[in-house]
């Protein structure tokens, strides 16, 4: 069994258990700095499930994680699927309803993030919680079908997968 199958089968056997259900997906390891810095040579996929989500501004229980660490992202809202195959960058930015501000709580499974990408695939790209912020923002989308967000500037944690925190104690807050 290949490491994406280990890691949709072990996903949905959390659903199933626990009356979970998927609420959204994440890539990561989309910097190559951080593919680097981990050894693995391509981004990852994984599930996000509810339970998994908290309240802007709710605190977070640490001990519910192993290694915590917390990067700043963007989440993007679809008011539907991209049609495949063949979605070019303007077909997956008239996907997009809205943009957020978000916070993903990572965490790994495996001991001091000495993974694989195997490891990270099966460890369901190494998801542990998310923060979606309280303010949809629409995607603006330039003439030559680049997404760029309002301000016409891309942020820094649009592309960043850098920990913004490591090794959280106690509470964790955005």
């Amino acid at each position: 069994m290949d490491p994406r199958s280990i890691g949709d089968a072990a996903t949905g056997l959390a659903w199933q258990a626990g009356g979970a259900r998927i609420v959204g997906h994440k890539v990561g390891l989309t910097s190559a700095v951080m593919r680097r810095q981990l050894g693995v040579d391509q981004p990852d996929y994984g599930h996000l499930l509810d339970g998994m989500a908290y309240m802007d501004g709710a605190p977070i229980d640490a001990a519910r994680f192993l290694q915590p660490r917390v990067e700043p992202e963007i989440a993007f809202a679809l008011k539907r699927p991209p049609a495949g195959p063949g979605v070019t960058a303007a077909t997956a930015a008239a996907a997009v309803d809205f943009v957020l501000p978000a916070l993903e709580i990572i965490d790994s499974r495996i001991a001091d993030w000495k993974i694989t990408l195997a490891d990270t695939i099966a460890d369901n790209a190494s998801s542990g919680g998310f923060v979606l912020g309280n303010r949809p923002t629409p995607l603006a989308v330039s003439s030559r079908s680049q997404a760029t967000p309002p301000t016409g500037k891309q942020p820094a944690a649009a592309t960043s997968t850098r920990p913004a925190a490591r090794n959280a104690r106690g509470s964790v807050r955005p």
